[in-house]
């Protein structure tokens, strides 16, 4: 995942494809920072929902999770899903950054 995100900060995106695919598809549960959006504006937006339940799994109060999450599930197209994660993490009483955002875009992808 260190690899993924500096090479997002360097002028040398070569090879960057692979190494997504490398950190997404680990078994381990790490929220990573930048590997989200990269990911997903990548075209592996579903794989970024995987490597999100697995986070979610690991530590199901984490609002950073459940706020890259949603974002992810509107990427693949899947934006009534995401609405209801956004829902469940109310529901668990979590506090997901930047929610009305992801709940707008959520309502507008749908």
């Amino acid at each position: 995942m260190v690899e993924v995100e500096r090479a997002i900060f360097s002028d040398d995106w070569r090879g960057l494809a692979g190494r997504l695919d490398q950190a997404l598809s680990g078994d381990q549960c790490m929220e990573g920072n930048w590997i989200h959006q990269v990911g997903t504006t990548f075209g592996r937006a579903d794989r970024v929902v995987s490597f999100n339940r697995r986070n979610l799994r690991c530590d199901p109060l984490s609002g950073f999770s459940y706020m890259v999450f949603a974002n992810a599930l509107v990427w693949d197209g899947k934006p009534e899903d995401a609405l209801q994660a956004l829902d469940d993490a109310e529901a668990l009483g979590v506090t997901v950054p930047f929610k009305r955002d992801m709940r707008m875009m959520a309502l507008l992808a749908a």
